[in-house]
Formats: structure tokens, sequence, C-alpha cells
């Protein structure tokens, strides 16, 4: 807590300082028409498509969105959009393994959902959900900056219009539209640290009512060391080597104004060998996706429709060396599968409602086996997934447009069941558990009231949301290096969860911009891993509905373009994830950061330079159920220095040099046993044409 009045009452003087240059432009501005009626910041006017499955202006919803814009992308330093996402309000991304780790090292937490456990934030690519319902997991390093044309996040309970996983918010990977006219390319390529090499391509074009993009990215590293100082030798470990490729092929095609057809492919391969010096071959983790997705938009006139469709393939496999020997002790196979639809249609019903509907659906399955080299033992499980929905949202406008009154609901049915085959029993027959089936209705209730002078605008909103738990958690079983079984629980329940948030938007210049929201969840049968008996010598921990969780928490931001070469900007979350109920009453929920904040600022002179710098600090992440063992509390520094230089009217160059992760820390630690990437630097150059 007094961290808590330590960071609030600087956060509170910066903004005051802040407030008072506002004012000062304020006063020099009297008399004028922009000082009569102010305008709101260029962001407020960013059309967004997640909070509402319809287009508004940003400054126009209820819910709270913060957006990532193309921009802003391109300018982030590092190698994933993940590394760009660290500096949006609301949003809190804890990169334990940087730039060389996957989604079950780096995770996203927003409003105290998701850490440990990514399925309680829905992921989508442009708006269709990528969660498999085999693990849950998305895979950062699978998206290609060039691709992404923006990133929607909502923060809060968005199951009224996605169904499950959105508990925490939603998250919208929004690809890029083919070009306009024309041709054009981008090239770009960086060298840094840990010998660490990215080069990707980005082409679109058009002709005619065709066009289309593609992008291609090639990434490899030698890696680091993730494992502490005090734990290398013992564990012979060495650097976790990278290499990642990813393509993806957009193509649309537009017969007439009032229709469009997209289809898109996509193909990722990831691995990462080594971390075990007495074997540089060892690959921990191996991860290959091919994804196919495809919309076709009519606008019949009264009513606007959209049919989606998406289907995922993903392979992944761990392997574990054993941790008193050094040979493999075992290897853990999975094959995903993942298919899903959306058909949305939209009208105006009278002057001041707009309706939205549709249904929805997905399957999804999981084959993972657990392969003990030592025994022969092979441990066969896996399942399935179906999930069928049907969604209603009424947009009602008054006051001119300056009330706004969203209501929505959503009634969703599901089943899950799986399997379960030991070949070390006498008698390896197959099980088959028995299946699970479920119901929900998800309602929400927002409210946008903006002054008629525009400078304020108020959110309030209601949400409920749930989970279904993934088929990892249902059935999964994993054994690491250590005498230590995490397994899955067929019994379980779906999460459930109701949010209650309160904020305000201030912009009492066109410049400047400060919201502050404050919430409540109240959340039941959350899933966690519980201890169980020993089993031959090994410790057990298995999934299980521990209780009653409560969040309480605020997000603050701001945003001050200073001139039109300065912009400044701030953010801070603060949270109390308190578990209510059950053995561990009393205690914060594990893996969620309680506090996170950003600030920085961007200079951008086209005859000089182009100077981008933000700080990310992340408070208190509890490993350990008696929150004993802290793997935060860290501040690191990012730095993007570049200069673009035209070469003719088509042409461009840009070279620049990143930093990434800078700290004076000796070694940043996210787990007693594992560090985290710091003091990175790279240089590049781009090139369009």
């Amino acid at each position: 807590m007094r961290f808590f009045r330590i960071v609030g009452t600087a956060c509170l003087a910066a903004l005051l300082a802040v407030s008072a240059a506002a004012a000062q432009e304020a006063r020099q501005e009297e008399g004028t028409e922009e000082a009569k009626a102010p305008a709101r910041l260029s962001t407020m006017d960013t059309v967004v498509v997640t909070a509402t499955k319809t287009e508004h202006a940003l400054g126009d919803v209820p819910a709270n969105v913060s957006v990532l814009t193309r921009e802003e992308i391109e300018q982030a330093p590092g190698t994933t959009v993940l590394d760009a996402m660290k500096q949006m309000p609301g949003v809190t991304v804890d990169m334990a393994r940087g730039p060389y780790g996957t989604s079950t090292n780096n995770t996203v937490t927003i409003r105290g959902m998701g850490g440990d456990d990514p399925g309680r934030v829905l992921v989508m690519i442009d708006g269709m959900p990528v969660n498999a319902p085999g693990s849950a997991i998305f895979e950062w390093t699978s998206i290609n900056k060039d691709s992404v044309e923006r990133i929607e996040v909502v923060r809060g309970p968005a199951s009224a219009l996605y169904g499950s996983s959105a508990m925490g918010g939603a998250i919208n990977i929004i690809t890029r539209k083919p070009v306009k006219d024309g041709f054009s390319t981008t090239l770009d390529s960086k060298y840094g640290t840990y010998e660490t090499s990215q080069t990707s391509l980005y082409h679109s074009g058009r002709v005619g009512r065709f066009g289309y993009w593609a992008t291609g990215e090639y990434l490899r590293s030698d890696g680091f060391n993730a494992v502490s100082d005090a734990s290398r030798r013992q564990r012979a470990s060495g650097p976790e080597r990278v290499e990642s490729e990813n393509a993806a092929l957009n193509m649309t095609w537009s017969p007439d104004e009032t229709a469009d057809f997209t289809l898109m492919g996509e193909y990722d391969d990831y691995e990462r060998p080594g971390r075990y010096l007495y074997d540089r071959n060892y690959k921990l983790y191996t991860y290959t996706r091919k994804s196919l997705s495809a919309k076709l938009r009519k606008d019949f006139g009264p009513v606007e429709s959209s049919l989606s469709l998406r289907g995922d393939y993903l392979n992944s496999d761990y392997d574990t060396a054993a941790s008193n020997s050094r040979q493999l002790a075992n290897t853990s196979p999975a094959l995903q599968r993942f298919y899903s639809g959306d058909l949305q249609n939209g009208f105006a019903l009278g002057e001041h409602n707009f309706i939205t509907a549709g249904v929805s659906g997905y399957y999804g399955s999981q084959d993972r086996d657990m392969i003990y080299y030592n025994t022969s033992r092979t441990r066969e499980r896996g399942g399935q997934q179906n999930n069928y929905a049907a969604y209603l949202q009424d947009e009602i406008s008054l006051l001119d447009g300056d009330l706004a009154i969203v209501p929505g609901l959503r009634y969703d049915y599901w089943r899950t069941e799986g399997y379960d085959r030991d070949t070390n029993l006498s008698n390896p027959a197959r099980k088959d558990y028995e299946a699970d089936i479920h119901n929900n209705l998800s309602k929400k209730l927002g409210l946008r009231y903006t002054l008629p002078t525009k400078i304020m605008t108020w959110r309030a909103n209601y949400g409920e949301a749930y989970r279904i738990g993934s088929l990892d958690d249902y059935y999964g079983e994993f054994k690491g290096t250590t005498a230590l079984i995490y397994r899955g629980n067929p019994n379980l329940k779906p999460e459930e969860s109701q949010t209650l948030d309160l904020g305000f938007e201030l912009s009492p210049v066109q410049s400047f911009s400060f919201g502050l929201t404050g919430y409540k969840t109240w959340a039941r049968n959350y899933i966690s891993y519980v201890d169980k008996p020993a089993e031959g010598g090994n410790a057990v921990k298995q999934y299980d509905n521990i209780g009653k969780v409560s969040i309480v928490g605020f997000e603050a931001f701001a945003k001050w373009q200073a001139d039109e070469r300065w912009h400044l900007f701030a953010d801070y979350t603060g949270l109390d994830p308190s578990i209510s109920a059950g053995p561990n009453d009393g205690k914060q929920v594990t893996g969620v950061p309680l506090s996170k904040g950003t600030m920085g600022f961007v200079y951008d002179n086209p005859a000089w330079f182009t100077l981008r710098v933000a700080g990310n600090w992340l408070g208190t992440v509890w490993y350990d159920d008696a929150n004993t063992v802290d793997e935060g509390q860290y501040l690191t520094w990012d730095v993007r220095l570049s200069r673009r230089f035209a070469i003719d009217e088509s042409t461009w160059i840009e070279p620049y040099l990143e930093a990434q992760n800078l700290t004076g820390e000796k070694e940043v630690r996210t787990i007693p046993s594992s560090r985290v990437a710091t003091n990175l630097f790279y240089g590049g150059v781009r090139v369009g044409f």
C-alpha cells in the first residue's frame, strides 16, 4: 500500500503539472474559436469496431477501449506486437523472457484477468477468436508487425458479444487493408544483441476491384540464458536459441460498392532449441500454426450483413529434461484444431436505435501425449469442445448523440468431452469422460454521456462474463524437470464474473486528455492449481475451482501534445485481486501484476529525427499461494531513434537504433530460478518504395 500511495502521489503531481500547462494553453488561446469550443484529441476520432461490433469514433463508445495505431506499432522497439502493447493504457504485459519467450512466459493481463491463465483474455484476429480451446494460448510471435493496421483492446467483460474467455477484456488484432491504388513495398531488417537478426517484407497492391497484401518474416537469435545466476551451474543451462518464420497472404475482391470478399491465409513456425549445454539440439518448445479465414460483407440497404469463417491447425511440442541426469525425460506433442464462424446483421430501428444481432459457434479439439522415455510410458489425453451462441445488442442514441445507452445479451450452449489412455497400465484401455454440458446468458449495459461542450465524457458499464475451461484445464497432464506433476480436472465448473466500472475522460483543450476509471469485479468458481496428495515421489498440483475472487482496481492515463513535435504520455493501473473463499482466503491471486505504470514521450522532427522513450514499471506479481515470493518490482526503459530520408516521391529509407528493457539492475527475475532478457540493442533500416 505504501508503494500505491507513493506512485499515486507522483502520478497526481504529474497530472496536475500537465493540467496547469493545458490551462495555460487555454488562456493563451482565449477568444479564439478553439478556446470557445475545445476539440478533442485526434485519437478520439479513431474508428473502432470491437466494443460494439459496429464502427464508431473512439470517443463515442461506452466501453473503455485502448487503441494501438499503425504508427505506434512502427515506432515501438522490439520484435513482436507484444513489445508495442506494453505502452497501452490498462494493459499489463509481463514479458518474462522478452522477445525470446513464448506465450507461456510472456503474458497479457487486463483488469487482473489473464497472467498465468491466458484464457481469461480473449484474443481475436479481425474479430474472430484465436484462443484455441485446447490450450487457450495465443502465440504472439506468430503475428508480423507489418501486417497489423491497429490493435483494439476492450478493457472489461465482453462476453455479451464474444462469449467465453472475454472476462478481463478482448484484444482484436486488425490486419491492414490493401493500398487504394498501385503498389507499395516495405522491407525491414535489424541486427542486435545475442546475434539476433530479423528481416520482414510487406507488399501490397491493387488492380481494379482486386487488392492484396503479403508479408513474410524471419527471426533468428542465439538467445540468452533465462536461468538465474544462482541456478545456472546446477542445471547446466545455456542460451535458448530462437528460430521463427511467418508468412501471410490477404486477398480482397469488391464486385461493387455494397459488397466485398476477403480471404487470408497464415503460416508460422517457431522453435526454441538449446537451453542445456550437454545437448544443443534439445528443443524446449516448437510451434506451428496454419490458418485460413474468409469474410463476406454485403450491404442490402436496410440491413448490412457479414459472414466470417476461420480455421486454425496447430502443432506444438514441449521437451523436458530430467532434473538429476543429462537426458531427455519426457516430451509432450499436441495437435489442436479450431474452427469458428460468425453471422452478423445490423440495421436501424427507428431514429434512435441500431440493432446488432447474430449467431456464432466453434468446434475445437486437442490430442496431447505425454511420452516418458525412462519408463516407455505414454499418457494420451485429449477432447473436444462445441459451442453455439446467439447475441443481440441495441445502441440507443439520445440528446443529439451526446447520450448513448447500449444494452446487450448473449446466450451460449457448449459441450466438452475428453478421453484418457495410459499405456503403463496392464489394461491400457481408453477411458472416455462423461460429457460436460452447460449454458450461459451474459448481459451488459453500457452508458456514455458527453457534455455538449465536448470537453468531458462519462462512462459507466455493467458486464457479466464467463470462461469455459480449456481442454488442458479439463484433461491435461504435464511433468516438468522437477518432481512435480500438473494435472487437469474433468469436473471443473465454468468461471463466472460480474463487473461494474465508472470513469471519465477530460479534454479541456485540444492538446490534452486525461482519463480515470475505477472498477470492481466479483468472480466465482475461479480456476487455479491446488495441492493434491503426492504420487510416486512426485508432488501433484491439479486444477480446481478455488472459490470466489474480488478484484478492485483503477486505471488512469494522460496524453499531452505539447506542440507539433512533442507528445507526452503516462498511464497507471493499480489492482487488489483478493481470494475471498477456500484454502487461500485473504491471499492475492498469483501471476497477476498488482501495479503497472508507463511514462514517456515522442519527439518527432522530420528535419532531424524521431525519438521515442518509454519507461515501463511492473509491480508485485506473487509467484506462490502464500504470497511470499515476488516476481516483479522492476523498471525498464525502451528507446527508439530513427530518421527517414526521401529518395524520390515514392521511395524512402529509414535507419534506426533501438534499445529495449534497459535497466540498471544486475538481474531482473520473474521467478526464483528465471530471469528477464535486459539491455538489448538493435540497429536496422527500413526501406519503402
